[in-house]
């Protein structure tokens, strides 16, 4: 419905809310049964899942920044062996692998040209 659409709401949730409308509307007894305008209960339903929607969801202030790209790098490949060295190089200690074996960085090679450096020292790692 356009008025749930303009309110926010996706198309599953516009039929929620007629659903929830239709199983009040089958419970109604006395008055409430005896509403004059239907469409305006419907749209009471609406804006009340969309109100609830806001709450639940405040609005970004900011566009999202895009999640950082990391690569996973094994520890028995010339990438895995030039971080390895240049970890080494910069801390004096061995990253610690994870549970596949190898490393997350945000490159898939380290800074300066590391494929030089494996290929200079390829014993670095000893």
């Amino acid at each position: 419905m356009a008025f749930g659409a303009a309110e926010g709401l996706s198309g599953e949730e516009i039929r929620r809310a007629i659903e929830d409308l239709r199983l009040w509307a089958a419970e109604a007894v006395g008055e409430k049964a005896l509403r004059s305008d239907w469409h305006a209960t419907l749209r009471r339903f609406m804006r009340r899942d969309a109100d609830a929607k806001r709450i639940l969801r405040p609005p970004s202030r900011s566009p999202r920044e895009a999640p950082s790209q990391t690569f996973h790098v094994k520890r028995d490949s010339p990438q895995g062996d030039a971080w390895w060295a240049f970890v080494k190089a910069r801390t004096g200690r061995t990253p610690p692998l994870d549970r596949n074996g190898g490393w997350r960085f945000p490159s898939e090679w380290p800074p300066m040209n590391a494929a030089t450096l494996y290929e200079i020292d390829p014993l670095s790692r000893a």
